[in-house]
């Protein structure tokens, strides 16, 4: 039982830590793609910019 047990929780722990790995990628995912759009941005502002 106790096997069992033990088993069970280092599973629980496992899955906890891959959930929290998910996370993070996904706030890295999104951190990114807020990076990509201010980059645009600024491409679009100094192309804009050096056609005046």
């Amino acid at each position: 039982m106790d096997r069992l047990l033990d088993l069970s929780l280092n599973r629980l722990v496992k899955r906890s830590e891959i959930n929290e790995w998910n996370a993070r990628r996904d706030a890295l995912h999104i951190e990114a793609a807020a990076i990509e759009s201010k980059l645009g941005k600024v491409k679009t502002a100094l192309y804009l910019e050096s056609r005046v």
